[in-house]
C-alpha cells in the first residue's frame, strides 16, 4: 500500500543487541507483519505459534511492535516458571518492564499455580534472575492457593535461583519504626488463613518469605496472634505456614489469658494454632505467692474450652 505493507511471514527474528537502544533477541514463524515505514513502525502479530524472546524457554502469546527507540508488546508471557499478563511490555536485551501487569508463578509440585496477584508494576531481570513487583495501588492482594493464605502487599522480589519471594510493605520498611509495646497494634502487611476451619486466623508480618520449593511461608518479626482469648506471642517472632494453613507448632512461646485482663503469663510453650478459636500446648507459670516468692508450675495441658476461654492444668 502507499504507506505500509502487510504479510505473513514464514519467519521472523530479531538479533539481540545490548548497546543503546537495546532489543531482546526474537523468532517466530507464521506471523501476520504490517510495517508503516514512514512511521518507522514495524508490527507482528501471532497467528498460531507464540514469539520466542530471550531464550528457547521464554514464550510471548501477543503482538510486539519494533521502533528505532526499542521493543514492545502485548499479551501473555509464559516464562517457563511462571506467566506474566499486560496490555503494555517493553523489552531490554535481558529486561522485561511492565507499568501493569498481573504475575502469576506456576506451582513445582502441580500444574497450578502456586502464586497470584493482579495489577502490579513488575520488572524481570534475567542478568540479576530476579524479579521486582511493585502494588499500583496502596496495597494488592497476593493469593497463596497451596498454603490457602492471602495477603495484602506492596512489593516483593522474586529471586529465581533460590525459588523464594521477599515480601513486604516497601513504604512501610522504608519509613523509621517509633518503637511501640508488644501489644500495641504492629504495622506491617496481614496474612489471613482462608482455611474454612481455621475462622480467617491472621497475623501481621512486615516481611516474610515465600518459599515455593516447599510452600512455606516465612514471617519475621510477627508480634503476636490472637486465638480464642489468648494473645500468643512466637519466639523471636518468626512463624512458619505450612501447605494446607497448617502453622508449624511454636516452641519457646509466650501465651497472655486473657489478652483483656493478662492476668496470666505462661512462658517457655510449646504450642499448637489450629484457627482463630483453637489451640493448644503446654508451658511453665511463674506463681507468686502472698509473700512475693516465685514457684515455677509447668502445665501439661493448656487448651480452649467450649465457651473459648483459655483452661491450664498442671501440678
Amino acid at each position: 500500500y502507499p504507506d505500509s505493507t502487510n504479510a505473513y511471514a514464514t519467519s521472523f527474528t530479531i538479533a539481540k543487541s545490548a548497546t543503546e537502544p537495546q532489543f531482546p533477541s526474537v523468532s517466530s514463524v507464521n506471523n501476520y507483519i504490517h510495517w508503516r515505514p514512514y512511521a518507522d513502525e514495524f508490527y507482528a502479530s501471532k497467528k498460531d505459534i507464540d514469539f520466542t524472546i530471550f531464550n528457547d524457554s521464554t514464550h510471548l502469546a501477543g503482538d510486539i511492535k519494533l521502533e528505532p527507540s526499542g521493543l514492545s508488546g502485548s499479551g501473555r508471557m509464559d516464562l517457563k516458571n511462571s506467566e506474566i499478563v499486560s496490555d503494555n511490555f517493553t523489552y531490554e536485551a535481558d529486561e522485561i518492564f511492565a507499568d501493569t501487569s498481573d504475575f502469576y508463578l506456576k506451582s513445582l509440585h502441580t500444574t497450578g499455580f502456586t502464586v497470584l496477584t493482579e495489577n502490579v508494576k513488575s520488572h524481570i531481570s534475567y542478568k540479576e534472575q530476579k524479579g521486582y513487583f511493585n502494588s499500583n495501588e496502596d496495597f494488592t492482594l497476593v493469593n497463596f492457593p497451596e498454603n490457602r493464605y492471602i495477603s495484602y502487599l506492596d512489593y516483593f522480589i522474586w529471586d529465581m535461583n533460590k525459588k523464594e519471594m521477599a515480601m513486604g510493605s516497601k513504604k512501610q520498611l522504608q519509613a523509621e519504626q517509633p518503637e511501640v509495646s508488644e501489644d500495641e497494634e504492629p504495622i506491617g502487611p496481614t496474612y489471613i488463613s482462608m482455611h474454612p476451619q481455621q475462622d480467617s486466623l491472621s497475623f501481621i508480618s512486615p516481611l516474610a518469605y515465600y518459599d515455593y520449593q516447599d510452600n512455606l511461608i516465612k514471617a519475621t518479626d510477627v508480634k503476636y496472634i490472637d486465638v480464642a482469648d489468648a494473645r500468643i506471642y512466637p519466639d523471636e517472632g518468626n512463624v512458619v505456614v505450612e501447605q494446607d494453613a497448617r502453622i508449624r507448632p511454636l516452641e519457646n512461646a509466650r501465651v497472655k489469658a486473657n489478652m483483656l485482663t493478662k492476668h496470666h503469663l505462661f512462658h517457655s510453650a510449646n504450642i499448637n494454632i489450629y484457627g482463630r478459636k483453637s489451640y493448644d500446648g503446654l508451658g511453665n507459670y511463674d506463681f507468686e505467692d502472698e509473700y512475693g516468692k516465685i514457684q515455677n508450675i509447668h502445665f501439661k495441658q493448656i487448651e480452649v474450652d467450649e465457651n473459648l476461654q483459655t483452661i491450664a492444668s498442671g501440678e
